[in-house]
């Protein structure tokens, strides 16, 4: 439950902070209607707004992992952050995912708005979820890609 509230906090500060960005990852497949269990927030965001995000994320007590990932094969950096919270066991991790190729920005540029309590969010298609997931080629992955294929 508590990743659920943090990933609330998380896009209403973005929303304030107008930073552009889309939900990516297991709850990104959640919000195209395969609800399951994901232990990370992924949010795929403009190259022009990673300071506000960065900026953003600090203000609402995450630290950054110093070490960024630079994903070349695929076009993106990945920068990690984490909270821990109070009286939880659980460390609250969000990846902020920069595109830098084409094909990578194009997905953020083709996000669509999908309903989210009362507003919407911006999320990844499920036609680029399945191309950023095959990048990766987990488990979990290759049961998304299962989920997002069907018609």
């Amino acid at each position: 439950m508590a990743l659920y509230l943090e990933f609330d906090r998380i896009v209403r500060g973005f929303a304030r902070a107008k930073v552009r960005y889309a939900v990516a990852g297991g709850f990104a497949v959640g919000l195209h209607g395969c609800i399951r269990a994901t232990q990370d927030m992924d949010f795929l965001v403009h190259a022009d707004d990673v300071r506000t995000a960065d900026a953003t994320l600090t203000r609402l007590d995450y630290r950054a992992n110093p070490d960024v990932q630079v994903l070349a094969r695929a076009g993106l950096t990945l920068r990690r952050f984490f909270r821990r919270l109070p009286k939880e066991e659980d460390l609250m991790v969000v990846d902020i995912i920069v595109p830098h190729s084409a094909r990578m920005r194009g997905i953020l540029r083709r996000a669509i708005r999908v309903p989210y309590r009362r507003t919407s969010l911006p999320v990844v298609t499920a036609r680029d979820l399945v191309a950023m997931k095959q990048l990766r080629g987990s488990k979990i992955d290759k049961a998304d890609i299962d989920f997002l294929r069907k018609p």
